[in-house]
């Protein structure tokens, strides 16, 4: 897996490439800017990007966007805890929301499971969604999506954070019937990624945050 750091710290930096390398993680570039990581991405074609929020150069809204628009998956390291930043990042695409000063060693595990098609939310993102969920269910959100038995199950093993491979071997099916499925999900749901969908799903009450969730954080 090829990751790109940015982040304005390059003690930060160094600290989270040296924990990536430690998983067999290739780190192939650490910039501190939006510019210097658009040109980096462009060069490298990174699966992962590690994304600081803020980041200097240009709005990281715009960054998530653009990246995710290429194919990248995006985790998020903030230091803003709103509601509306953790919504803003998830909506925009982005694959993962931790918080900038988690453990080092815990936003690498964070990493592989994005980079796996996973997704990563620490327990404050996991609470906002959760939140989320009870609002549109307290106030009587209906569900207007038609999701077939499998795709059902295929989004409540998402919903636990599985990567699609976990999910295949649960199921018994092929790896590429299982990608099928979370096509037809995405599209169904208006999501650009799982962390988005499980988000959206929450939301309408089709699937329930598993208890994980009220750990450090829930992955895949």
């Amino acid at each position: 897996m090829r990751v790109v750091l940015a982040d304005r710290n390059r003690l930060v930096r160094e600290v989270l490439a040296r924990s990536l390398r430690q998983q067999h993680i290739d780190v192939v570039a650490s910039v501190s800017s939006a510019p210097e990581l658009e040109s980096s991405v462009a060069e490298q074609r990174p699966e992962v990007v590690v994304l600081s929020d803020p980041l200097a150069g240009r709005k990281v809204d715009d960054v998530i966007s653009s990246l995710v628009a290429a194919g990248t998956h995006v985790v998020v390291l903030s230091e803003d805890p709103s509601e509306e930043r953790i919504m803003a990042c998830l909506e925009r695409g982005a694959s993962g929301f931790l918080s900038h000063d988690m453990n080092a060693a815990r936003i690498a595990d964070a990493v592989s499971a994005v980079g796996q098609g996973g997704a990563a939310l620490y327990s404050r993102a996991a609470s906002v969604v959760l939140a989320q969920w009870r609002g549109f269910r307290s106030g009587g959100g209906s569900n207007s999506f038609s999701l077939t038995p499998r795709e059902a199950e295929v989004l409540a093993a998402m919903a636990e954070g599985l990567p699609a491979k976990a999910i295949a071997k649960r199921l018994g099916v092929a790896l590429k019937t299982v990608e099928s499925h979370k096509i037809r999900l995405f599209d169904k749901l208006g999501a650009r990624t799982q962390a988005h969908a499980v988000s959206i799903a929450m939301g309408y009450g089709l699937v329930q945050l598993p208890e994980r969730a009220k750990s450090d954080f829930a992955m895949s």
